[in-house]
């Protein structure tokens, strides 16, 4: 017997067949692309700032921009890690990019106004990029992060050179 008389002869089966498989759709599609998942700051809203390249960092809302005045200092945002020996420390510093046209900035401040604050907290910078800029603590220069240098600088390691054991820290 075919599937076609199958179906002609129970159509209650037909019909809780193809119920099943759109059920089963459903899920794959909404596990798929249904909505996004927490990232590392989404359930505080923060993220960290230092004033001090890095020596020390404190929490503040993902809402601002990376590069504030704080203090009477300039705030930029810290990339804080953990090693495997506990010891926190700031990979990189990112604040916006300093040749940033006006329109540029306008460009970036309406995505970012946009952006719900989930989506902010699981990529505060996606409303600056490629408009923002990266260094490692200590060092002078600061490189646009669209430049092969800052790419490597954004890949996070230990102050000894190694990645093994990193942990991101999430502001509280």
């Amino acid at each position: 017997m075919g599937l076609r008389e199958t179906i002609n002869r129970k159509p209650s089966l037909a019909l809780v067949g193809a119920v099943a498989l759109l059920t089963l759709a459903t899920v794959v599609i909404y596990l798929e692309y249904g909505p996004a998942r927490p990232g590392p700051n989404a359930d505080t809203g923060k993220i960290h700032f230092t004033t001090d390249d890095g020596a020390t960092w404190f929490p503040d809302s993902v809402d601002k921009y990376p590069q504030f005045k704080k203090d009477g200092k300039d705030a930029y945002r810290a990339n804080v890690y953990r090693g495997a020996d506990g010891k926190e420390f700031v990979a990189y510093l990112e604040r916006r990019a300093t040749q940033s046209s006006t329109a540029a900035e306008e460009e970036e401040e309406a995505v970012a106004a946009s952006m719900t604050p989930e989506q902010r907290a699981l990529n505060p910078t996606a409303a600056l990029t490629p408009g923002i800029e990266v260094k490692r603590p200590g060092e002078k220069t600061w490189y646009r992060d669209t430049d092969p240098r800052a790419q490597q600088i954004m890949r996070p390691r230990l102050p000894s050179g190694k990645t093994d054991g990193l942990t991101y820290v999430q502001a509280r």
